[in-house]
């Protein structure tokens, strides 16, 4: 199946026209080597991108060299519609891990958008869950102890790897150095790795091979006052699975 397709049926029962629709998004493939960067900050980026595999991330560079990372992409998602109105994308994409990512031009979504307002709808849903999430971890950093943002930010991963599953799993790969993680919570790699330490010998969770095993699921959450956005994703607003966007726009403005 589709990355795309399995991620959006997972909120939606998609139509067979719908599927087709996104299919089309993966019609092209481009393969990227780990820490490959897809496009840099503050360049025109004329394509949007669908991950199919591997991981990558989002992040902006300081002019002393440092960063900060925003999103983690995983399969399934759509990177960079968010940005469809400016001339210059904010940020940076590298691929984490050997990645295969499908590029197609703004256009595409433009078609989209002229086919299924319940697809468009559901993209831009996605836009703002990604923000919400980042705004959790953003307001973590801001007031947080270390070991409570570098909680969250696991589980946050942790809620992304299982939206697909049909059962939870407390064990599951990340191929996420401790470097991008610490530039994910504002720490450095030497502090993340004593925080890791910590958390295992509290019995925590452990992080080996860029492994994670979560063993007090319940402590993490409290430090961490996490909030599943994925599972509390909102979408009883979509228009009807047979609305085009001018037919929404004509309901609105009649």
């Amino acid at each position: 199946m589709s990355c795309i397709v399995e991620k959006f049926s997972h909120f939606i029962e998609l139509t067979a026209e719908e599927r087709e629709t996104l299919k089309h998004l993966e019609k092209e493939e481009c393969t990227y080597r780990k820490r490959e960067v897809i496009f840099s900050q503050d360049r025109s980026v004329e394509n949007l991108y669908v991950i199919k595999e591997g991981l990558a991330i989002s992040y902006c560079e300081h002019s002393d060299g440092g960063r900060i990372v925003l999103n983690f992409h995983f399969p399934g998602d759509l990177v960079n519609a968010m940005t469809l109105g400016l001339g210059e994308t904010p940020y940076s994409l590298m691929a984490v891990s050997d990645s295969v990512l499908c590029p197609f031009p703004k256009s595409g979504f433009s078609e989209l958008f002229s086919q299924s307002a319940r697809l468009t709808s559901l993209i831009y849903a996605f836009g703002m869950l990604d923000n919400t999430v980042l705004i959790d971890r953003l307001r973590a950093i801001g007031r947080m102890s270390a070991e409570n943002r570098l909680a969250l930010l696991i589980l946050q991963i942790h809620a992304r790897l299982n939206l697909f599953s049909d059962h939870e799993t407390l064990e599951f790969d990340a191929p996420i150095s401790q470097e991008i993680m610490a530039d994910a919570v504002g720490l450095t790699p030497v502090y993340v790795n004593r925080i890791l330490s910590n958390f295992r010998e509290q019995g925590l969770l452990s992080f080996r091979s860029r492994r994670v095993v979560i063993h007090d699921k319940p402590a993490l959450l409290k430090m961490s006052e996490f909030k599943d956005r994925y599972y509390n994703l909102d979408i009883s607003w979509l228009p009807s699975e047979h609305a085009t966007a001018q037919d929404s726009i004509d309901r609105t403005t009649n």
